[in-house]
């Protein structure tokens, strides 16, 4: 397409720091979680002491504690970690419901987008 405005990303985190939220349960997973967002982070230049981890009991939590990082600012994204398990009980089925109440900005007052995605 000529005369298109391209934007594209470098793929570089140099200079740029990160908060990783990281749910503590089911930590046997969550922890390899973390371990591979560390690695990703580093390959793609960030530096160790500009990816800040900040460990929350569980699911519940870390929507607040996601919030709290992105409104101190500094941080080019919050990055949140959590085991999810469809199905097996009604207990896991909870954030999932609560998370679908809240709005397209994950019930933030400020504006910033949710960037929550689940894989």
């Amino acid at each position: 397409m000529t005369g298109a405005r391209v934007i594209e990303g470098t793929g570089s985190a140099a200079g740029l720091r990160f908060a990783l939220v990281v749910s503590r349960y089911n930590d046997f997973v969550t922890d390899r979680l973390q371990a591979g967002a560390i690695a990703a982070l580093t390959a793609a230049g960030a530096a160790a002491e500009d990816l800040v981890v900040v460990r929350v009991p569980g699911a519940f939590e870390i929507p607040i504690a996601a919030r709290h990082a992105a409104q101190q600012g500094g941080f080019a994204a919050v990055v949140c970690l959590r085991l999810h398990r469809s199905g097996s009980n009604a207990s896991l089925r909870i954030p999932r419901v609560g998370g679908r109440s809240r709005d397209r900005n994950g019930g933030w007052s400020d504006g910033r987008p949710d960037g929550l995605r689940r894989c």
